[in-house]
């Protein structure tokens, strides 16, 4: 079985050789050689593994070593061979310990820097949300915002990016009040003006006398804004211009564009 176990690992078979290198040993817990060629293979395959297969490894290794002292022999000469395997041990974990704080510097500094440059990001969407006067391209970068916002691990934040971070929010919160309010504003001034400009029209023609035929199409104008968004200003022209076409209509047509009014659907 030493032989297919030697095979395995000159082929490069790792879960082969795993498998025979165990089984092998089991069954000669004893043997310093059947010992010595799992052990070993189990260190140098710790060396070169990843991070979590290589403590998987020490693990086994350990197992190994410590079923091996039970069972071997106990002479003068097994104890300092044990003692050096025991070293041997010893050294791969502080070597798989290095690479796993390497890495975890490594990790932090990528963090670091990923948290720095999404901070720095926030703040250059923050300053183009202030300059926007455009509701659509506030959105986009509202959306932008909130995507790398998303991608903040607050948790692994240092104090200084912390501050930054709640700085920013703060600051991203009374920029998105001021501007919703202003797009609000805008859009209600300019659903206003296209009231009266149509309020007007609709004066001028029964002023003009151009209205023939059906008035429900000339009279739409006057019922498809909502009185809800309309200032006292735009009421009181609209209350203006219904009284005047109210008293060009006969009873009628008062009653037919009484019913439309009501029926109308109002534009948002």
């Amino acid at each position: 079985m030493m032989q297919l176990f030697n095979e395995y690992i000159a082929k490069g078979k790792v879960k082969q050789a795993l498998l025979v290198g165990q089984n092998l040993f089991n069954n000669n817990q004893n043997n310093i050689k059947v010992f010595e060629s799992f052990f070993d293979y189990l260190l140098v395959l710790a060396e070169k593994s990843s991070l979590d297969k290589a403590k998987s490894l020490i693990q086994q290794a350990i197992g190994v070593l410590a079923l091996f002292s039970e069972n071997v022999d106990i002479t003068e000469r097994t104890v300092e061979y044990l003692v050096q395997k025991e070293e041997d041990l010893s050294c791969v974990t502080q070597k798989i310990i290095d690479r796993e704080e390497s890495a975890r510097r490594e990790r932090i500094t990528e963090e670091v820097k990923y948290h720095n440059d999404a901070l720095d990001i926030l703040e250059q969407l923050l300053t183009k949300m202030t300059n926007c006067n455009n509701e659509s391209d506030f959105n986009v970068l509202l959306n932008d915002l909130g995507r790398v916002d998303q991608s903040i691990n607050r948790d692994r934040l240092s104090s200084t990016q912390e501050n930054k971070y709640l700085m920013l929010t703060k600051k991203s919160s009374e920029v998105v009040s001021v501007k919703m309010a202003s797009f609000e504003k805008k859009r209600n001034r300019d659903y206003n003006l296209k009231a009266i400009e149509s309020y007007e029209r609709i004066f001028n023609m029964f002023k003009n006398r151009k209205v023939v035929g059906d008035h429900k199409e000339v009279l739409k104008g006057l019922f498809v804004y909502d009185a809800s968004r309309l200032y006292n200003e735009t009421l009181v022209y609209y209350n203006h211009v219904y009284n005047y076409v109210l008293n060009k209509l006969s009873d009628e047509e008062k009653f037919t564009m009484t019913k439309y009014a009501i029926m109308c659907e109002k534009m948002r």
